[in-house]
């Protein structure tokens, strides 16, 4: 892909005195845009990497139509007129990589989206005679964005004399590149005033304003009621090929005439249809909003994942669903990839430029063992006619896979439901570097210690069909010598599906003080009729959230009361659910 910045402009005549603008979404900046022009290549394709990509300014003096240069987009060693056309106004703020082939040389905020020349008209004299005098010319967009940004007034007047106070705004190239290391870093707008030093029948010609390559288009108007009377086109050079003064195509009678008689025309026969175009905020924005709730699961455990689905376009989209799937790719329409529906969630409708929170919460469907993308797809049926209903535009890709963990299999079927009786405890051995406990079905217990691991674990085999499954952890230190022994004790202790229950006793707070002061130790939980292990993790009690031990940040050993006031005694006879079964 070849980039420039259109124009001839040279340099900087005296002291610098542009100023970046900050405020570029307030009224006027925010009518004033980047101009992305782009000719196909040799190879006769686009959005590859030959096309001819130039970059200069413009500004909305309608609800569809951009005043700016002839040679923003009509470039007669290019072969004429531009293939594409985007118009990005009231813009700013950092580069974002490789949004898309078609986002070119994106920023981090296009609040107002991008529209597309519909229509383009320049002067004869500019596109068969490259007559800088005639260096004007009008996009016609494929949309009313003016009524969400505004617009300039434009119009002529013989009275400018030298000494006139104007101002000239646009995207000049050199602040692309503030830092001179040769990478474009962002695309911010400059704005300057200054003094108009000479007026001619044709040209605005100022040695106090910087016109730099990628001005042109750009609007001059007249400080005192905001009106363009000119529009940044070229630089007047000296020998030594610097700038001598900054030159706007002026606005006369004759070309306000004719203008107005492209802009009448347009009214009759090329009046845009507004539509909403959805798109992912995190990906236009550079952000990282959208989210899950884990980064592993099993099938049948609980997902929740959020999208920010935004309307990028100047209609409101009407409700729309939007489905979540995990995906072996990036993208769920691909024939290549394999793609498991998660589940959908319907959104009201988006006003323009406007965003909305959405969320899938449900059990994980069953998905083969692996690592997926994510992906939110915002109206996957294309219900909602926008300006762009492509797949790539309103596909959501996380950042982040997610990792389908294997579930063990279920090899007897459910026993009788029991539950411990009340003064009963499983035993717990406070001394060992194992703690076991595991209730036997009939009001009793078996308990291991580490020298003695093998024998506990057989009698836990043996009490397999206890239903009131409980707590079991080692020190991090152990566990891999025993882990193997655990997954196969796993297999067959397995108790119904509301029987998991852990019952405070005089032991309790010995037993959590010694799990608290073992960070990383391991935990197996039951969930279903399956386990799974991971690491302890301690929270506080606060408002928010409970003091005890979780596993993928959900409760599963309460330690203290909901309200986090009072720490559960050591006569406490609560009894606790250890997972969500």
């Amino acid at each position: 892909m070849t980039s420039d910045i259109v124009g001839d402009s040279k340099g900087i005549i005296g002291l610098d005195g542009r100023q970046t603008v900050l405020n570029y979404t307030a009224y006027p900046f925010r009518t004033v845009g980047r101009i992305l022009a782009r000719w196909r290549g040799l190879d006769g394709q686009l959005y590859t990497a030959d096309d001819m990509i130039l970059s200069s300014s413009g500004t909305m003096v309608s609800r569809y139509h951009v005043l700016t240069a002839g040679h923003a987009f009509h470039n007669k060693d290019l072969g004429g007129f531009a293939d594409v056309v985007e118009f990005i106004p009231g813009s700013g703020g950092r580069a974002i990589s490789n949004r898309s082939a078609t986002d070119t040389y994106a920023a981090s905020n296009e609040w107002f989206g991008r529209a597309k020349a519909a229509w383009m008209t320049t002067f004869a004299n500019w596109s068969a005679n490259q007559d800088l005098d005639w260096d004007l010319g009008v996009l016609t967009l494929d949309r009313n964005l003016g009524n969400h940004t505004g617009w300039l007034a434009y119009g002529y007047t013989d009275t400018l004399a030298a000494g006139t106070s104007v101002t000239a705004t646009g995207y000049p190239g050199d602040r692309f590149d503030a830092d001179r290391n040769g990478v474009w870093d962002n695309y911010n707008m400059s704005t300057q005033t200054g003094q108009i030093t000479k007026p001619t029948t044709h040209q605005l010609q100022s040695t106090q304003l910087d016109y730099i390559a990628g001005n042109s288009g750009g609007p001059v108007w007249l400080n005192s009621n905001q009106t363009i009377y000119g529009v940044v086109s070229h630089s007047d050079l000296n020998a030594q090929g610097l700038a001598v003064s900054n030159d706007a195509t002026r606005i006369t009678k004759d070309k306000f005439d004719t203008i107005n008689s492209w802009i009448s025309q347009d009214n009759q026969i090329r009046r845009p249809t507004d539509r909403p175009d959805l798109v992912d905020y995190d990906r236009w924005f550079d952000t990282q909003f959208g989210r899950f709730n884990k980064l592993s699961v099993r099938s049948g455990g609980s997902f929740s994942v959020t999208a920010y689905p935004r309307n990028n376009g100047t209609a409101p989209s009407g409700n729309f669903t939007v489905s979540f799937y995990a995906s072996t790719d990036r993208s769920v329409t691909n024939t290549t990839g394999s793609h498991w529906l998660l589940g959908n969630a319907n959104i009201s409708s988006l006003a323009p430029f406007n965003w909305r929170t959405v969320t899938w919460s449900g059990a994980f469907p069953a998905v083969p063992t692996g690592n997926y993308h994510i992906i939110a797809f915002f109206d996957p049926t294309n219900a909602v006619p926008e300006f762009d209903d492509s797949a790539d535009s309103n596909q959501k890709v996380f950042a982040q896979k997610l990792t389908v963990l294997p579930t063990a299999p279920l090899s007897n079927p459910s026993p009788p439901q029991s539950t411990l009786k009340l003064g009963t405890t499983p035993s717990i051995n406070l001394g060992s570097n194992l703690i076991v406990g595991l209730g036997s079905g009939n009001g009793g217990s078996q308990k291991g210690t580490a020298g003695t691991t093998l024998k506990a674990l057989n009698q836990i085999r043996q009490s397999g069909q206890a239903a009131d499954d409980s707590l079991i952890g080692s020190r991090a230190d152990v566990w891999n010598a025993i882990k193997d022994d655990w997954l196969n004790m796993a297999k067959v202790a397995r108790g119904s599906a509301k029987a998991d229950s852990f019952r405070l006793s005089s032991t309790t707070p010995t037993l959590i003080r010694n799990f608290r002061g073992r960070q990383g130790d391991r935990i197996l939980v039951r969930e279903g009729f399956d386990y799974q292990i991971d690491t302890a993790d301690y929270g506080l009690g606060t408002r928010a959230k409970d003091t005890g031990i979780y596993q993928d940040n959900e409760l599963i050993a309460l330690l203290q009361d909901a309200r986090g006031l009072r720490t559960l005694t050591a006569n406490s006879n609560l009894r606790l659910p250890l997972n969500n079964s």
